[in-house]
């Protein structure tokens, strides 16, 4: 029987966004959190990493989002393994509204067990193999790009400069996974903005855009005064949404620190689905 633990949040107001829902940073915050829980559940803690020094770091997320949260609710975040590999493990997460069972979200995250000193990964040992079960269920699959989309050959590119700032670092020293969607957020809208279509333009019309996937794979960790280009360019199209492909950068280097794909969904003010304003599509591509 796979090692399976549900984790509740009690959504905080300051958890909220401009919208008035979730952020979906925050419902990683939350399978992060979740995670350790689980591992604490079979008496890996905090400590015991330390003590060991061993540390995890998460390599690769998909997150996709299927209904929005409020103040106030219980978001009960359901974890579980479904593959041990030797250099990797694969963690899924779903998360419900308690009360009316309602799917907020689902998630999964590629981990690997490090050497917290010399960074290199570690095999997973057979014992924590054990208390783990991996049982071969996903919560959510690979799609790039989302079913119904066509993709954009000729798609402007877009530059956002940014700066690791020491709030956005967490306990091992480096920017939060979760940090990373609020970078690819900001960095769609100022795309947006520099051909003259604001969140103010968007909100006079009438359409809200809202992240409803993000695939991140993160190659090297940012640091704090690390000194990031973030490249972005509309990668696909369907009626209703669109992709876009995000390259995060270190400054002067070039190296590539991360690979992201992030999808927007626009709905009208009754919070339904609508057709992309194609003035909007036309001044992002070429």
């Amino acid at each position: 029987m796979s090692h399976t633990v549900t984790v509740p949040f009690k959504v905080r107001l300051y958890e909220l966004d401009s919208l008035g829902h979730v952020n979906n940073a925050v419902y990683l915050r939350y399978c992060e959190q979740a995670a350790m829980e689980a591992s604490e559940s079979v008496g890996y803690t905090l400590e015991k990493y330390r003590e060991k020094g061993w540390i995890w770091v998460i390599k690769h997320t998909i997150l996709e989002h299927v209904a929005p949260a409020f103040y106030g609710d219980i978001i009960e975040v359901t974890t579980w393994i479904s593959q041990i590999t030797p250099a990797s493990t694969f963690r899924e997460y779903l998360l419900t509204r308690q009360g009316d069972g309602a799917l907020i979200a689902r998630a999964r995250s590629r981990w690997v067990l490090l050497d917290a000193e010399s960074g290199r990964p570690l095999r997973m040992p057979a014992e924590m193999r054990e208390l783990f079960r991996p049982n071969g269920k996903i919560a959510v699959r690979d799609l790039k790009p989302m079913r119904g989309e066509k993709p954009i050959e000729r798609a402007k590119v877009f530059s956002h400069q940014r700066k690791v700032q020491r709030y956005e670092l967490d306990s091992a020293g480096h920017v939060n996974n979760a940090v990373y969607l609020n970078w690819l957020e900001q960095a769609k809208f100022d795309a947006m903005a520099s051909v003259g279509y604001t969140t103010a333009w968007l909100k006079e019309v009438g359409i809200t855009i809202v992240q409803v996937r993000a695939e991140i794979e993160y190659m090297k960790p940012a640091v704090e005064g690390d000194e990031l280009e973030i490249i972005s360019r509309l990668a696909a199209m369907a009626r209703t949404h669109g992709t876009w492909e995000h390259l995060i950068y270190k400054k002067p280097t070039g190296e590539l620190i991360a690979r992201a794909w992030s999808t927007g969904a626009f709905l009208n003010p009754s919070g339904n689905p609508t057709r992309a304003p194609e003035e909007l599509i036309n001044a992002l591509i070429e």
